[in-house]
């Protein structure tokens, strides 16, 4: 089942975006844990991928599309805004260890952000 799931989120998420999110996502990088801007996150996808056509990622899907690569990772997603039944990353997670929160929009400013987050890498960069 965890196969059929798996193999789901990677079709959906789309091969292109899959890799440039592995590239920009690189543990050993300064993304992951850090609140970005999607157009600036938009912007370096599309450079990446050639322009706006011929992968499957649009603009308006593509929120759905990281939140995809997250549950695949097994990354969290705006960790410090409530998901959808307004229960917070804190409260969440213990509960439910093997599953990827995914919290809702963060904007502020005219702006939308996403944090992918990884426990590994916070567990890395504060070890106690």
């Amino acid at each position: 089942m965890k196969n059929i799931e798996l193999r789901t989120l990677r079709q959906e998420m789309s091969e292109v975006l899959y890799q440039w999110a592995e590239e920009y996502f690189d543990p050993s990088g300064s993304h992951l844990n850090e609140r970005i801007k999607r157009a600036d996150l938009v912007a370096s996808f599309f450079e990446y991928a050639g322009g706006p056509a011929g992968h499957g990622v649009t603009r308006t899907n593509f929120k759905g599309k990281i939140q995809a690569y997250c549950k695949f990772k097994g990354y969290d997603f705006n960790i410090d805004r409530p998901n959808a039944e307004k229960v917070y990353f804190s409260d969440w997670k213990p509960l439910h260890p093997e599953e990827s929160f995914i919290g809702s929009d963060d904007k502020s400013g005219g702006a939308e952000y996403f944090k992918v987050f990884s426990p590994a890498k916070e567990k890395e960069s504060k070890p106690f």
